[in-house]
């Protein structure tokens, strides 16, 4: 961490989160590529109170709504683990379990 202290601007580090963006802030994530699991977490990070609104932000359209995020990364997820050699009916649960915490976040956060 003293390497990086002195070498980088910390006022300028981006935070990448796989999978799942923070909860609650807006981001950023990289929708050219289906396939990539990274979001860029703009600086710097903006709260928001709203949680269609951050439901937009995470998919990148207006107007979505937070069961619309757990849908796309339920499938995401499903997709995934099927790649892995997975049986669908394990991937559908092991989705599902993973989709928890999420809601979990959310709900933490908006209700």
């Amino acid at each position: 961490m003293k390497f990086y202290r002195e070498r980088l601007n910390w006022k300028k580090v981006k935070l990448i989160k796989k999978d799942i963006p923070l909860v609650g802030y807006e981001s950023k994530a990289n929708r050219d590529n289906n396939d990539c699991w990274f979001f860029m977490m703009k600086f710097p990070f903006k709260r928001i109170k709203n949680k269609n609104k951050w439901a937009s932000s995470v998919l990148g359209k207006d107007n979505s709504t937070v069961d619309e995020v757990y849908e796309y990364h339920k499938t995401l997820l499903e997709k995934r683990y099927i790649k892995l050699g997975w049986t669908k009916k394990e991937a559908h649960q092991d989705a599902n379990s993973s989709i928890r915490p999420l809601r979990k976040l959310v709900c933490l956060r908006f209700c």
